[in-house]
């Protein structure tokens, strides 16, 4: 459907310029060329690329792309977040609990204490961090996918890490070099929340030594 104010050849003239055609191919695309010169299809071309009406068209194309990029973009970085900042508390509650483990000689109790796990029920959480599950001779287990790759992704995407590679005595000897600067990491930790402070002070996320170096300013 052409565009409001546009022709259907004028259209798919810009829809062809948008795509990365020349001026002459999106104009030959377009318009019946029969009886033209290619003299005559240049300036054709030319003076319609810079009508107001197709500069504006792909000016329209390219931001709506632009658009579906950014969502794109903003898309995976949610799912990534999502993953990084997950909490084990989300699938399970457990505790320390004083059980009868068994009964002495005479028939009295033992007592000792136990970690008690409670799983929720699948049905009333969010799964979509969950890789995959298991139930076994060893009881039901669960994997979440990894919350390390997931903060190193979401810290390339945001520019905070580069990895520095240094060759050496050719090809087949490969050091990595990593740099860590302390004052990038303390200025991520003053703007994250409370809950990424927590994941962060476990040990989580001190990956960032082995993984990759802070950008140096």
């Amino acid at each position: 459907m052409a565009n409001k104010g546009l022709t259907i050849k004028q259209e798919r003239y810009a829809q062809n310029l948008f795509a990365g055609m020349s001026q002459r191919e999106a104009y030959k695309d377009a318009y019946s060329t029969k009886n033209m010169s290619d003299k005559s299809i240049d300036e054709e071309a030319c003076r319609l690329a810079n009508d107001l009406k197709i500069t504006t068209r792909v000016a329209e194309l390219t931001e709506e792309l632009k658009q579906k990029n950014m969502l794109t973009v903003q898309k995976v970085v949610d799912e990534l977040s999502h993953i990084a900042f997950d909490d084990i508390k989300n699938y399970l509650d457990y505790r320390t609990e004083k059980t009868v483990v068994g009964n002495d000689e005479l028939g009295n109790p033992i007592t000792d204490y136990e970690t008690i796990i409670d799983l929720k029920d699948s049905r009333t959480i969010d799964t979509r961090n969950i890789k995959s599950v298991s139930l076994g001779k060893n009881g039901f287990k669960f994997e979440q996918y990894c919350k390390d790759n997931a903060l190193v992704q979401l810290g390339k995407h945001l520019g905070m890490f580069t990895e520095n590679v240094k060759l050496s005595g050719g090809l087949n000897n490969v050091n990595e070099n990593h740099n860590y600067d302390e004052s990038q990491m303390q200025a991520i930790r003053d703007s994250a929340t409370p809950e990424q402070l927590a994941v962060m002070d476990a040990g989580d996320a001190m990956y960032i030594e082995v993984e990759a170096s802070m950008k140096q300013k």
